[in-house]
């Protein structure tokens, strides 16, 4: 559900306070309208907070790669680890042998799986919330009859990692 605070988050009139959240500069009262604002000016504020959540989006986009190789290969290697290491603790207790080293191979094991399972739940975390996010203004925007379009620089080579934004604009539906 949207709020008015998320129609004050985007217009320029805002003024953030730290009792009430948001108050109006016009009047310098909390915002108070019904579904939507007569008075919104989405300009530099609002176009600043959708280049920061939209940069955020296409970060996570760009890091799925990633994120979903490492849930693969990470517990993959460490179930590995863990095999063998069972393997090896079954081979040394026939002979009559007891060694820290299993443990040792155990608690790798373990680690290799959390390194690829923590980075992945993480990932699914922040994606949920940078959606909700973008929803939000998407919505509130919708409510006004506009769109928002972001424009990125193109990527030089394979190897660049920069994700910059040539220009957002704000279009009218």
């Amino acid at each position: 559900m949207i709020k008015n605070t998320d129609h004050c988050r985007l217009c320029n009139h805002n003024l953030p306070d730290i009792k009430l959240g948001y108050i109006c500069k016009l009047n310098n009262e909390s915002p108070y309208f019904i579904k939507t604002c007569n008075k919104i000016l989405i300009k530099e504020i609002g176009i600043e907070r959708i280049k920061q959540i939209d940069m955020k989006r296409k970060k996570m986009n760009e890091l799925k790669f990633d994120v979903y190789g490492g849930i693969i290969f990470w517990p993959l290697l460490g179930i590995t680890v863990l095999i063998g290491n069972y393997l090896f603790f079954n081979y040394l207790s026939s002979k009559g042998i007891f060694s820290t080293i299993s443990l040792i191979f155990f608690v790798i094991g373990i680690f290799l799986i959390a390194m690829g399972t923590g980075p992945f739940i993480e990932f699914k975390k922040q994606k949920k919330l940078i959606e909700e996010q973008v929803k939000i203004i998407t919505e509130t925007l919708s409510l006004y009859n506009k769109k928002y379009v972001v424009n990125y620089y193109p990527k030089r080579n394979f190897l660049d990692t920069r994700i910059m934004v040539k220009n957002v604009e704000i279009l009218e539906i």
